[in-house]
C-alpha cells in the first residue's frame, strides 16, 4: 500500500497540511458551519470533523485575537500567527511560572489518532484544538 492510497492531503492557505487516513475521511461527515456556542464537551468525532472541514472554510480560522470570548465559543487559531493566550483570561502556568500549562493528548476517532491540545485556565479547563 503506498501513501497515496492510505492518506489524503488537504491544504489551508498553503501553510498547514493535514494528513488523515482515507478510512477516517470517509466515515466522518464534513461540517458546513461551526456552532456559535457549545455548552458541553465536543465529542471526538465532532473535533475531527471540524479539523477536516476547516480547509474549505477560511472564515473559521481567526487571524485576530478575540478578547474574552463568550463561554462556549469555538475558535480556531493558527497558533504560530496569533497569540491566543493573550485573550484577557488568566491561564494556568506550569510549576516554573514562566509558560502556560499545555497538555498534548491523543485524540482517537475510530481507532485512528488525531492530534489534540488542551490549555488550562486557572478556574476551569478550556479546550483548544489545533491541527
Amino acid at each position: 500500500m503506498n501513501n497515496k492510497d492510505s492518506t489524503s492531503e488537504s491544504e489551508n492557505n498553503r501553510q498547514m497540511k493535514v494528513f488523515l487516513p482515507n478510512k477516517l475521511l470517509e466515515c466522518l461527515p464534513r461540517t458546513s458551519a461551526l456552532p456559535k456556542e457549545r455548552l458541553r464537551w465536543n465529542t471526538n468525532e465532532e473535533i475531527a470533523s471540524y479539523l477536516i472541514s476547516f480547509d474549505r472554510h477560511e472564515e473559521w480560522l481567526s487571524c485576530t485575537l478575540k478578547t474574552r470570548p463568550q463561554n462556549g465559543s469555538i475558535i480556531l487559531y493558527n497558533r504560530k500567527k496569533v497569540q491566543y493566550r493573550k485573550d484577557g483570561y488568566c491561564w494556568k502556568k506550569r510549576k516554573d511560572g514562566k509558560t502556560t500549562r499545555e497538555d498534548h493528548m491523543k485524540l482517537k476517532v475510530q481507532g485512528t489518532e488525531v492530534r489534540n491540545t488542551h490549555t488550562h485556565k486557572q478556574r476551569f479547563i478550556c479546550l483548544v484544538t489545533v491541527a
